[in-house]
């Protein structure tokens, strides 16, 4: 993984958690605000980890692992969204049969079922408050195409 510093403008590199098998796919995702890094290793499931401090192979913390023995379909997506006050994290997961919503607390989980969701038309997302107006018209694509027309 790769970083840029906006305000040294260097890059620098952030070596990967000690244990993590980069050769699953791994995938990179902000949950409560921290970098996080998803793997899916065919024999435990899915893990999180997570980065405090980018600054080396300790600063990441394995704080999720939810077994593939945990639903009875397999499945096809898993989506950590959010970890909660009281230390919950809320995740969202799809099998080919139906949709989960997971909450995961020191090592439990509650799965809810939503039986009546068409598994193949669900996404989602975590919505982030931002002081940035839609209509402020300062987007990147304008920004971009006012700067390619110079």
């Amino acid at each position: 993984m790769i970083s840029f510093d906006l305000e040294k403008e260097i890059f620098k590199e952030i070596p990967l958690p000690v244990g993590f098998n980069e050769r699953f796919r791994p995938q990179m995702c902000v949950i409560g605000g921290t970098l996080c890094l998803l793997e899916y290793n065919a024999e435990v499931g899915f893990e999180v980890w997570q980065s405090k401090d980018y600054g080396g192979r300790k600063c990441w913390n394995k704080i999720l692992t939810f077994g593939r023995q945990q639903l009875v379909s397999p499945v096809v997506n898993f989506t950590p969204l959010q970890i909660l006050k009281n230390g919950e994290i809320v995740s969202v997961v799809r099998t080919d049969v139906t949709f989960h919503l997971v909450l995961h607390e020191r090592g439990t989980c509650r799965i809810l079922e939503f039986k009546e969701v068409e598994t193949y038309s669900v996404e989602s997302s975590v919505f982030v408050e931002s002081l940035v107006s839609l209509n402020s018209k300062t987007y990147v694509g304008h920004a971009e195409k006012e700067y390619f027309e110079d």
